[in-house]
């Protein structure tokens, strides 16, 4: 690998032609292609394919590599990402922890670390602890921030997708319409991605664990609830990117409770950590809810077991729904919950296959996630790759801001 400088190199993901997000996407996982290799991938020809690698290569996009082969005649070259100046950050957050990671420009993990951040202090220290976090792994591993060309966040609430900015997430007060991207994008001196932390978990899942399924939906059980959609290999976030706040759909069963966003008969009224721990009364054993649950699973409590079978049969109610709605071929169940005991999903499938109309869940696979507490991290990275390399739209908020990858 080469040596890196730490300097910014020069700016490629705007204005992207379709043939070149084509022949990048072909390489994004970090493969290693001839010319005649990638002419017949794309079905084009080898001197269109070979003037856009040889523009990409000029631009320190592409590194040519000398490959041996076994016959006489000049060995084939081979062209891969470069992936020595470039790093993907990506964040994954939680109501009072969450992870953040480094990653290469195949969007492949190179470290990661747990955080500590209670969100409901403000946006202002927990950006600040965000921050610190990006600033030690880096160090971890000797790294720069001018090496950064991107990063992406996950935020446990509505993310609106055209600013980046959270929408009365009910779990973080203070933040509604916060620039969380323009304030770590200037201290990171990188364009920073914004969205929602189900969202990015059901990228990391997909694309780690089910890629051959074109349609997913992730559901996230922990202090907050909620549902990441892909529809047709595509991540739906909605109109305000709401798409998916399953967690403050009504049940019966919760009827007459107070849920955090203000109403009452919420499912994560019933569902969600806070209130399972509270109702077994062990939130004395650990300040976050999802670990004194987790211990008390872990003991074999009975009681602790039937709790969360009927938190996950709460949450089915509204799984059917969405399963009905959506027609899933797979439900992942992440989060805190789901990684606490068997029990929640028990309860999930038993009221989803009861409820939801036969067509939708005949051959519906509901399963626990097989990413776990990566999952955020590495959809995260994955997302900032796709702006980075220009393979998906970016929003206007980044738009007046390009990559400088």
């Amino acid at each position: 690998m080469s040596q890196r400088t730490g300097a910014k190199s020069p700016s490629f993901s705007e204005g992207v032609d379709a043939i070149t997000r084509r022949l990048v996407a072909a390489m994004r996982d970090g493969s290693q292609l001839t010319i005649t290799d990638l002419a017949r991938a794309l079905d084009l020809s080898r001197t269109t394919v070979g003037a856009r690698v040889r523009d990409l290569t000029e631009q320190g996009v592409l590194v040519a590599r000398e490959a041996p082969s076994s016959s006489p005649g000049r060995p084939s070259t081979r062209y891969s990402l470069r992936l020595d100046d470039a790093l993907l950050v990506a964040v994954d957050l939680g109501a009072r922890h969450g992870r953040v990671a480094i990653a290469d420009l195949t969007g492949a993990i190179i470290d990661a670390r747990a955080l500590a951040a209670d969100l409901t202090e403000g946006p202002e220290r927990g950006v600040g602890i965000v921050i610190a976090e990006i600033d030690a792994l880096l160090a971890e591993n000797g790294r720069t921030r001018r090496e950064i060309a991107a990063a992406c966040i996950g935020l446990p609430g509505p993310v609106e997708h055209e600013t980046g900015r959270p929408v009365s997430p009910p779990i973080m007060p203070g933040w509604n319409g916060y620039d969380v991207a323009g304030h770590v994008g200037h201290e990171l001196g990188a364009p920073v991605l914004v969205d929602n932390d189900v969202n990015i978990m059901a990228v990391g899942e997909h694309t780690t664990a089910w890629r051959d399924v074109d349609n997913l939906l992730l559901v996230k059980a922990a202090t907050g609830i909620g549902a990441g959609v892909i529809a047709d290999g595509i991540l739906v976030r909605g109109d305000h990117g709401s798409a998916g706040d399953i967690g403050h759909m009504q049940v019966p069963r919760a009827e007459g409770t107070a849920c955090r966003c203000g109403q009452t008969g919420c499912v994560e009224a019933i569902a969600g950590a806070p209130a399972i721990a509270r109702d077994l009364g062990v939130t004395h054993l650990h300040p976050l809810p999802h670990v004194a649950i987790a211990e008390s699973a872990a003991r074999g409590d009975a009681e602790t077991a039937r709790r969360l079978r009927d938190a996950g049969r709460a949450l089915g109610e509204v799984i059917a729904v969405a399963v009905s709605v959506l027609n899933p071929e797979v439900v992942v169940i992440g989060g805190e919950l789901a990684r606490a005991s068997d029990s929640l999903l028990a309860g999930i499938r038993e009221t989803v296959h009861a409820r939801s109309t036969g067509v939708a869940s005949t051959s519906l696979q509901i399963v626990p996630s097989r990413v776990r507490e990566l999952a955020g991290v590495i959809g995260a990275a994955r997302l900032a790759q796709e702006l980075v390399l220009g393979l998906a739209p970016a929003p206007a908020y980044l738009v007046r801001t390009p990559s400088t990858f």
